[in-house]
């Protein structure tokens, strides 16, 4: 008998965690990913990973009906039994929460998940104002797949060539440098002067340092407070690149 597990898995919280570690040790286990609504927590290749992580085998299906599924997991695969735990039945942590508080209380947010928050994209040229200021910046080209983070500076690590790096990134608007009414997303990575245009790089939100400030004397408060953000940033995330 198969142990089965259907889920999309969206954010892959506490809740979440628990339930997959206690299946990962029986000795007959699958695990179905079904389709999901976008925007969402966490991609399907997140996801994949992380069950990898776990020797967990898992198939994606496009199919988001639990009942269809399950007729087709048994009809491929033999005998199945859905996989169910009290844990999971007995936690308050949900997707929806964590959506919540991604626009409200991001560090709140972490603290459920109990994983950085992931963006993945390619560099693309911005206006190149940082660069009068020492002070360049990657900007991100992210699809429309993730529910976006509120606005604000966040303490980050960017993963670029398989090698981390610690970095401050701005998401939202930036009133100190121009009116236009675009979110972007700018990440100061510390102490990096390489061109990486049209590279894939993983920006993983760690924590909310601020909100956006729009400074009276333009990019050089800019610069002047990116300083600050980085000693700041540099603390939170020691050990951790």
């Amino acid at each position: 008998m198969i142990n089965l597990a259907i889920g999309n898995f969206d954010g892959l919280h506490t809740a979440y965690q628990k339930y997959l570690k206690e299946l990962s040790l029986k000795d007959k286990k699958l695990v179905v990913i079904k389709g999901r609504e976008m925007p969402c927590l966490n991609t399907d290749k997140e996801v994949g990973e992380y069950l990898e992580s776990l020797n967990l085998p898992y198939i994606l299906l496009k199919e988001k009906d639990d009942k269809k599924i399950y007729d087709f997991c048994v009809n491929h695969f033999g005998p199945c039994e859905l996989f169910e735990t009290e844990d999971i039945k007995d936690e308050a942590v949900t997707s929806d929460l964590i959506k919540k508080y991604l626009k409200e209380d991001f560090n709140k947010a972490i603290e459920l998940m109990n994983h950085d928050y992931l963006l993945e994209g390619l560099v693309v040229k911005g206006k190149g104002q940082g660069h009068l200021y020492n002070m360049p910046t990657a900007n991100l080209e992210t699809g429309k797949q993730k529910e976006m983070p509120k606005e604000g500076v966040y303490a980050s690590i960017v993963l670029l060539d398989n090698k981390k790096y610690p970095a401050v990134t701005n998401i939202g608007l930036r009133p100190s440098a121009d009116n236009d009414s675009r979110v972007t997303i700018e990440t100061y990575i510390s102490n990096f002067h390489e061109d990486i245009y049209g590279k894939e790089l993983d920006l993983y939100l760690h924590s909310y340092l601020r909100g956006i400030i729009k400074f009276p004397d333009g990019l050089k408060g800019v610069y002047n407070q990116v300083k600050k953000d980085e000693k700041k940033a540099l603390k939170e995330l020691k050990g951790l690149y």
